[in-house]
């Protein structure tokens, strides 16, 4: 993307460059000119990690990174980026902010070095190198390098041609406003005709509408991105284990590309999740049937009300086909029961401490996590552990009971190795450069999607992979 730019924005970046003909690095200059918010924004990050924070730097900080989220909000608004990139980054951006201004050293480290992998991914070549420059370049010099990319951001808002509206067209745009809110008002008056009780549709604010989904959904990316962390003076990789979950999943690569390996150990974790979470499904719903009396309540309530749920809706549906009648409510019943029921589900599902599936895969990650890689930070090791429990519970109330509260009930599915790449349902760390040559090499996070009819509706959102090129020898 080729941005405009006025002729006071162009002489002040013009200005800045002349300034800092000393400091000279490729990576800048490549990062600088890739004309991306993701780029600018990280790279936005790793400059002001490379620089201490003084009480009055403490407030230029917090204002700076406040602009560059509203900058990257603006950017979202005028359909610059698309709503998983603006979330993203977002989140990147605010918890960077919290966790310096808090001194969390460790997340703040992690979220560092999720940065450089993410700058990796725009090109970057040699991080210890860029970072050694920074790190010993003047407070001025650091001030007109954070100046420049947020200048760029500026530019990216600008675009390429950004004329006027013209009166005809700004007519057209408040004719269609005024449609839309007749459109609204009609359908609130139709929504209250026929009652809360007969509308399977979930208001703005409810936890489980799509929004909120997909902001549960990008929470939980960044939270597996960190568990996974493998890069870092931090992490110690065991090369043989490394390179056996890379050969189970498939992969290609070793376990010198962390990129790929992270995706590998977060495939890892929900597989994982998902594996013992079916079993224990399983196993509760047979002894249900067979010994309901040998049943311990605590360790069989979720199961139970999820089972007895599906069942009562069944038996609704049966009698609103097999009974004439002409009320609104035994048709929605089913799907009102199933919503209710799993929303209920998806926000106290398991959420008893010391629940006994949480803490058995709790305990098995933790192990696995181990084999491929160990943390020699003793506060990191420790924050880890606390941060897995929650994040299980997170992922079992969102994949089978909050993607259940929907209307239609949302689906996922994952890519496995060597699968053709499709930008409509995969989004990659790397970006796609010839679609033809390149294939799945990593789906570490499936795609989330609605059907209807075996159709794909809706995407809520695209599957997290790595590509590679295919080996055509």
């Amino acid at each position: 993307m080729n941005d405009g730019m006025s002729a006071s924005q162009s002489s002040n970046t013009n200005n800045n460059m002349r300034q800092l003909e000393i400091f000279k690095n490729e990576d800048w200059d490549h990062l600088i000119s890739q004309n991306s918010c993701e780029a600018y924004s990280y790279l936005f990050i790793i400059l002001w990690d490379s620089t201490g924070l003084s009480q009055h730097k403490a407030l230029v900080f917090d204002d700076q990174m406040e602009r560059m989220i509203h900058l990257v909000g603006k950017l979202y608004r005028r359909k610059v980026i698309n709503f998983d990139y603006k979330d993203t980054i977002i989140w990147s951006l605010h918890d960077y902010r919290r966790h310096r201004l808090s001194n969390q050293r460790n997340k703040r480290n992690r979220l560092v070095e999720f940065s450089w992998d993410r700058l990796e991914s725009y090109g970057l070549k040699n991080q210890e190198n860029f970072q050694k420059q920074l790190e010993k370049l003047k407070l001025d010099d650091n001030i007109k390098l954070r100046n420049i990319v947020l200048e760029r951001m500026a530019r990216l808002i600008k675009g390429p041609n950004e004329n006027k509206v013209s009166d005809e067209l700004r007519e057209e745009i408040e004719s269609l406003k005024s449609q839309v809110l007749d459109l609204q008002k009609e359908n609130s008056q139709y929504q209250a005709t026929l009652g809360s009780l007969t509308s399977v549709n979930l208001n703005d604010d409810d936890p489980n509408n799509a929004v909120q989904i997909a902001r549960s959904i990008r929470t939980l990316q960044y939270s597996l991105g960190d568990l996974a962390m493998v890069k870092g003076p931090d992490y110690e990789i065991n090369q043989e284990k490394c390179a056996e979950l890379l050969g189970h999943y498939k992969c290609s690569a070793t376990p010198e590309e962390r990129l790929v390996l992270s995706g590998a150990i977060q495939r890892l974790v929900l597989d994982t999740i998902f594996e013992e979470t079916n079993g224990y499904f399983r196993e509760v719903e047979q002894h249900l049937k067979n010994s309901p009396s040998d049943c311990s309540v605590e360790d069989t309530v979720e199961v139970d009300l999820f089972v007895t749920s599906e069942r009562l809706a069944a038996v609704t549906e049966n009698f609103d086909k097999l009974r004439p009648g002409k009320d609104l409510m035994a048709s929605v019943a089913p799907t009102k029961i199933r919503q209710q029921i799993n929303a209920i589900l998806g926000s106290r599902a398991f959420s008893n401490d010391s629940n006994r599936l949480i803490m058995k895969i709790s305990k098995i990650i933790v192990e696995k996590l181990n084999h491929h890689r160990k943390i020699l930070d003793d506060e990191l090791k420790n924050d880890e552990e606390g941060d897995i429990v929650q994040l299980i519970r997170d992922i079992i109330q969102l994949f089978y009971f909050r993607f259940k509260a929907q209307p239609k009930m949302i689906e996922w599915k994952f890519y496995e190795n060597g699968d053709s790449v499709d930008p409509s349902f995969m989004q990659s760390l790397k970006g796609f450069k010839d679609l033809k040559k390149q294939k799945v090499e990593i789906c570490s996070f499936p795609a989330i999607f609605i059907c209807e009819d075996d159709e794909v509706k809706k995407v809520i959102s695209k599957a997290q992979i790595i590509a590679a090129y295919r080996d055509f020898s």
